[in-house]
This record gives C-alpha cells, structure tokens and sequence, in this order.
C-alpha cells in the first residue's frame, strides 16, 4: 500500500487525504492545529460554480472565461478549465457531505410536540442552491451559507475525514511544524518535522508528499489571514530546490476594517448583495467606482477595487483624510444585511460599534490571498520528484489575480487532483535507505541550530522581517522600493533569531523565509510592467512581453528569476 504524507490540514490537505485515502492509500495528515484552526475556517464569501439555475444562461466555460479574464493572461487556460467543469459535481458532493447552502425559496412548516401540538411556525431552506453576484463574474454563481462559508466547508469535510480516521486509513498527527523534506533515491522520500510540544525532531516516511500549507500572510504585517500562514512550508521547499511561481501577485482585498491586531476581512458578498463603495466629494457621496467603472461598477475585480480606493485615497479623498473609504450598506433591507450579511453586520458591530443596517462601515485595502506559490503543472506536480502541491500554497488556477470565491473551490479542486497523481505517480524507498537520509537529515538541521543556540543577543528580526515586505510590496511598487527592500533584506542576518533548547523550528524556519522573501522582491522587480496583482509606478503599463511565469529558484548561492511560458508539464 502507497503511504501519502499531506501537509496541512485545511480545505486543500483534507481533500487530498480524503480522495488518497479514497483511492487505497494509507494517508499522514501533518499539521500544527486541528483543521477548524486552519486558515479555511475564515473564508467568507462562498464557493464559485456555474450552477445555471438564475436563468442567466451560465456554463462551466463562462466561468473559465471570467476566472481567465481576472488572471490577465497568466493562468493555464487547460488547468481552468478543468477545474471549472468540475465544479457543478463538487457541489453536489459537498452538499451530501452535509454543507448547509442556502437556498433560493423557504417554506413554513409547524413541526409538533410530542403530544401533538404545535410548535409554532419555523421556516426552512428549501429549493435550489442560492447563488450571488460577486467581483469579476458577469453571472450569479457563487454558492454560499449566508456571509460565512468557510466553517461550512472545513466542518463538513472535517466530518467525513474523520470516517476515514476511524477506518486507520488516515493517521492525523497534530502539533507537528514542517522542517525540510527528506530526499532518497533521487527524489522526496518524507519529512522531518518538529513536534511542537515536546520540541523534539521526527521524521515521517512516504511515498509521495503534498504540500497543503496555505499562503504567505504571515511574512507581512498588514494582513486579513492568520499567521500561522507563515510560508514557512512552502520557504522549507523553496531553500530545497522547488521553484516558485508568480510570487510578485499578492492580492490585496479592497475591503477591510482595521484593528490593533490585523486587519478583518469585509466580504465581497456585501457588495455582491448590492453594498455600494463612495467617498465625499463636494459634501455629497462620491460613488467613485460606478462613476469610473460603469459595466461593473463595485463588483469588478479585486485589483482593480483596490488600485480604485488606494488613488482617491492618495488624491486626497479618503474618507475623514484617512487612508478609508465607505461601505454603504444601510440602504439594502434591513433582513439582507442581518441575515445575508450577518458575520459583516457582527463584525462592523464588535469592532467598530457600527450597526451597519444604519451606518457605512469605513474600510480599506490590505494583503488577503497569493495568486504565487510553489510552482506546480495541472497535475499538482512541483519541480521536486515525489512532491506535489494544492491550495494556496500552489501557483495555479488564479494567474495574476484571483476571482473571488474561486478560492474555496481550487483548493478543493486542487487537493483532489494532487491526491490523484501523487498515488498514480508515488514510488517508494527501502526503510533502510530512508533512514540513512533521514539521519543525515536530521544532523543537517541540528548543526544549523547550533549556529542560532551560539547567538548573545536576539533582535526582532521577524518584526522588521514583516514590515520591510510590507513596505516594499504596497498595491503600487516601483524599482526603488523594491531594491531598497532587496537592500535592507540583506542587512538581517540568518542567524538573527534565537533557537532556545526545547522550541527550535522557527529559527531556522526564518533563514528559509528570509531566502523565499528575497524570491519575491526579485520577481517583483524582474517584471517590468503592470498586470493583476503586481501594478509598477515606473511600468505603468501592461506589457505582452511578460505575458509568462514568473519563475524564481534558489541554486544554493543565489535566487535566480526567469519567465517560462504558461502551461508547462512537468515530466
């Protein structure tokens, strides 16, 4: 039997565990936190499909033009399009593994009492899935469960998960932090990981490995994810040889209440139910984004709403002279905004003390998703033999911008497919010749340690880490930001964070961060025009030149920066 190791536990790692354990594979499960810990659990808006139940005249192949369209160019036409047929069949599974959609008619019923009286009215969903309008998309597909989709889908997955827990065909082991791969033979033959508790080194064997870790928010310190999306996996694999891909494309949510400690996500599914974007212009309400975007008006794409609040902003219209402008919710009815919209109402209430039926909720842009990761082909092969990747830890499906709600549905997607060629394509080593690697593996890490445990002093390297890469990759760049970022980046030391005796990982972890965090600084810099997510002051323009990957590797001296084209199959 083929042995999957999974790292990470979210929408991505889940699916993949399910589907290789669906497929005769003994499965690992690895992550830090439980799987209603991960970072799936705070997705909001919902999941794409292209249902066709509006009668809009929808298609799966509408849905891959839109999600092509948002990606300027730069996703695989091949991969989309997959992904896109596929969805309709994954909601159907989704809703039979127990997600509550909501849906587009309600009926009354009087259920009884025991001795036959009755209860009283209650009113249930019934009908077809409920779809909504949302940023990029020009028909109503995004399914969701009022404004919080997210624990819907982790609780539901989780669920039948733990069927296959019980079954032993999936072993989950908690409390485990990724240090590197463990090569034999030519090719990943498992991992070492740190258990978190008892800060002891382990390693685990496989036969192919998937890398389901999330995204990059935690190398920045503005952000809406949680920082236990670190990049820490994906910076491991990365300073190991696997290519990365795009990592200029970071995303940044045009809508986001800030707080002390980060920045709290404001679904685009308010405007998909009709919120409306303005500023003050002449005493009255400026609703800039219909005024200068009249076919989408505040549903166009999220580089796009972005790039829109960040010039009235720095043109001197931010709401109250702040960097904010307006949520106008008050004007939808009153059961939208505290039914439809409840987690956005909740949160503008505990955070703000707005009532958001009554009053605009003040928002601004701030790092949400990374259309960048490790480099993968369709199939969810990374350049490293034997290891795969899926969510948003993968450069795929998204391009140079990622369409709202497409999310949920590639990591879904995508860590079904991983499952599937990692357990066609996993070969395995011998014990012996693993625990040889293993070995050597595990010495490599503790002489690297001992360099951290030899430091006097500790300085807040990770702090300064963070707010340079914020600095340098605001919504707009340009090469003076970007080479002072390189510049600075190059004044911390690996060798700057402290590894006490019995918690170790992190401080090695940094070095790996510090070289995936130059990676993206240089592509940034090496792509010389504006699409989607990366826009350049000094290259205004988009330019068909770079209409390829940007693809960055580490060959041990140095991080080097080329432009592949799009679609490639890695053998």
């Amino acid at each position: 039997m083929k042995t999957i190791l999974v790292i990470g536990n979210g929408l991505a790692g889940m699916t993949a565990a399910i589907r290789a354990a669906e497929l005769g594979c003994s499965v690992i499960l690895a992550a830090p936190t439980e799987p209603n810990r991960s970072q799936s659990v705070m997705a909001s808006g919902g999941i794409n499909a292209a249902l066709n139940t509006k009668g809009e005249d929808d298609s799966p192949a509408q849905h891959a033009e839109d999600t092509l369209r948002a990606g300027c160019g730069l996703a695989d036409p091949q991969a989309v399009q997959e992904m896109t047929e596929a969805t309709p069949q994954i909601i159907e599974v989704l809703s039979r593994r127990g997600v509550v959609f909501d849906r587009d008619q309600t009926v009354a019923v009087n259920p009884l009492y025991l001795d036959g009286t009755e209860k009283g009215a209650d009113v249930l969903k019934a009908g077809n899935i409920a779809l909504r309008n949302f940023g990029g998309q020009k028909k109503k597909r995004t399914a969701y469960a009022k404004s919080g989709i997210g624990m819907q889908l982790v609780t539901a997955i989780m669920t039948e998960l733990r069927r296959y827990q019980a079954e032993g065909r999936v072993t989950s082991l908690y409390r485990r932090k990724f240090v590197s791969p463990v090569f034999a033979a030519g090719r990943c033959a498992g991992a070492v990981f740190e258990n978190t508790v008892t800060g002891s080194l382990e390693t685990v064997q496989a036969d192919a490995v998937i890398a389901a870790s999330g995204g990059m928010g935690g190398l920045f310190d503005r952000h809406t994810g949680s920082d236990l999306s670190d990049g820490s996996v994906t910076a491991a694999l990365f300073a190991k040889g696997a290519a990365a891909a795009n990592l200029e494309m970071i995303q940044y949510h045009p809508t986001t209440i800030s707080t002390p400690a980060k920045n709290m996500l404001v679904s685009e599914a308010a405007r998909g139910e009709g919120g409306r974007l303005f500023t003050m212009r002449d005493g009255k309400r400026w609703y800039f984004m219909e005024e200068w975007y009249p076919e989408g008006g505040n549903l166009m794409p999220r580089d796009v709403v972005s790039r829109a609040i960040h010039k009235v902003c720095k043109d001197g219209f931010g709401l109250d002279g702040k960097y904010q402008v307006g949520l106008e919710l008050e004007t939808l009815p009153k059961e939208t905004v505290s039914e439809k919209l409840k987690e956005i109402s909740e949160l503008a209430k505990t955070y703000l003390g707005i009532d958001a039926s009554h009053e605009f909720i003040p928002v601004s842009p701030a790092i949400h998703y990374f259309m960048g990761g490790l480099y993968v082909d369709r199939f969810h092969r990374t350049t490293l033999p034997g290891v795969y990747a899926a969510g948003e830890c993968a450069c795929q499906y998204h391009g140079a911008n990622r369409l709202g709600a497409n999310s949920t549905l590639g990591a879904i997607y995508g860590g079904r497919v991983a499952a599937e060629t990692a357990a066609r394509e996993a070969e395995g080593v011998s014990a012996g010749e693993f625990a040889k690697a293993a070995e050597a593996e595990e010495a490599a890490i503790r002489d690297r340690l001992s360099l951290h445990r030899a430091v006097t002093r500790e300085i807040n390297a990770v702090r300064r880490l963070k707010q340079l890469m914020s600095s340098s990759l605001g919504i707009i760049r340009d090469e003076a930001e970007l080479q002072a970022g390189l510049l600075e980046l190059a004044g911390i030391s690996p060798r700057d964070v402290y590894a006490p005796k019995n918690h170790t990982a992190d401080a090695i972890l940094f070095e790996d961060k510090l070289l995936l965090a130059r990676a993206i600084l240089s592509s940034a810099l090496a792509r010389k025009e504006s699409r989607g997510g990366h826009a350049r002051a000094d290259y205004p323009q988009t330019d068909e030149a770079f209409c390829k990957v940007t693809v960055a590797e580490w060959n041990g001296s140095d991080v080097q920066v080329r432009f592949d084209e799009i679609g490639r199959v890695f053998a």
